[in-house]
């Protein structure tokens, strides 16, 4: 378990960056048993295993130009830049965009999208958030056919998923990977000086 609690604040940002991260899992093994079928007691056994990464934290502080709420109407009336017509090329009258001339697809999308500035000169501070999630499995078979021929199988599943820091939150990019591994040996004492072994391997 690790957390944010004793973390400080950066000095560029109005809060603290936030941390949860679990790690959790376990694992059982033994032999094979089923009452009244089969009794595997020296001869089969299992072992499984389970492992979950859980972290969910905001990494990087973002100090981003973001569009006030007097831009977001066409009002650039108090930027010292000019905004000129792209029909004409001249300067709109007062650097303010008429409104008929506003596309509402591009203002609903700013609008839903791109917060609006919490600090002076149109700046937006925000921690922006990661998320990680990771699972991976095993499972492992062994059986002694006799004292000197023994094989096993193993399968490993993980599954890992990460959302990916952005400046601003709406823009993230979700990334999903999975592997598995499978494996099948056979070991064979032929005799005190002959020793075969056989592995197969999958990858994915």
């Amino acid at each position: 378990l690790r957390n944010d609690a004793l973390n400080t604040r950066n000095f560029f940002s109005l809060g603290k960056p936030k941390l949860r991260q679990n790690q959790f899992g376990g694992t059982v093994g033994g032999p094979v048993t089923i009452p009244g079928l089969y009794h595997g007691k020296n001869k089969t056994f299992l072992f499984l295993s389970y492992q979950a990464t859980r972290i969910r934290s905001a990494p990087t502080s973002s100090n981003v130009f973001v569009p006030t709420a007097a831009e977001r109407g066409g009002d650039f009336s108090a930027s010292s830049s000019r905004v000129r017509d792209p029909g004409t090329g001249l300067p709109f009258p007062n650097n303010v965009i008429p409104g008929a001339r506003l596309d509402a697809i591009a203002q609903k999308f700013v609008g839903q999208y791109v917060p609006l500035p919490n600090l002076p000169g149109g700046q937006l501070s925000l921690n922006s958030n990661q998320q990680n999630s990771v699972d991976q499995g095993v499972i492992r078979v062994d059986h002694s056919i006799s004292d000197t021929h023994k094989i096993f199988g193993r399968s490993l599943n993980q599954v890992s998923r990460t959302a990916d820091a952005d400046r601003l939150p709406a823009f993230r990019n979700w990334l999903e990977f999975r592997a598995w591994n499978a494996t099948l040996g056979d070991s064979w004492s032929a005799r005190p000086t002959l020793v075969n072994l056989l592995t197969l391997t999958m990858n994915r």
